[in-house]
């Protein structure tokens, strides 16, 4: 009995510590700085399959393909903790900062680990974004359903500016 309770404090514990991706975005961008922003979100299908990892990749124009991750930790993906809900799916803000330039997301990792095993299924994209000095642009949304194994992008300013608007207030984010 003792051990039981033990592991349900165990498992509340983890689950709530549980960070969202939202939490590391910064709350303004200095304008004065040599980086700005992209603010997006990735929406995720209720009741599917949750992997271990999910991995946006993305690499700058004009160089050798090389991966930067913007990595969403799977444990929040259970539905119980994402930024806000529409439709059907569970939504999470992400941001990506950089020097300028010109960018394209090239692919959607996903990671399972079985044991010592580990899997990855890589989706490839191709979504270009823009950078620009001290200015935080909006990316768009990145639809994942692997219930149909689709991923599409799609651009709602309307519906997520506002709400990102609210969670960082001193954050100026522009449409395309």
């Amino acid at each position: 009995m003792k051990y039981k309770y033990l592991l349900i404090l165990v498992i509340m514990s983890i689950w709530g510590c549980t960070v969202l991706p939202s939490a590391f975005i910064l709350p303004k961008v200095n304008t004065k700085d040599k980086y700005g922003s992209v603010i997006g979100t990735i929406s995720l299908k209720e009741k599917q399959f949750i992997y271990d990892g999910y991995f946006l990749c993305f690499t700058r124009d004009g160089t050798p393909e090389k991966k930067n991750f913007i990595h969403l930790n799977p444990k929040i993906f259970m539905g119980a903790k994402s930024d806000f809900k529409d439709v059907g799916y569970y939504v999470y803000f992400f941001d990506m900062v950089a020097t300028t330039g010109n960018f394209h997301i090239t692919s959607l990792e996903l990671i399972t680990q079985l044991a010592s095993v580990t899997y990855t299924e890589e989706i490839k994209l191709d979504i270009p974004f823009t950078i620009e000095q001290g200015k935080t642009f909006y990316f768009g949304e990145i639809q994942f359903n692997n219930i149909k194994d689709s991923v599409s992008y799609n651009y709602k300013p309307k519906r997520d500016i506002p709400l990102a608007n609210i969670k960082w207030p001193l954050l100026k984010i522009l449409e395309k």
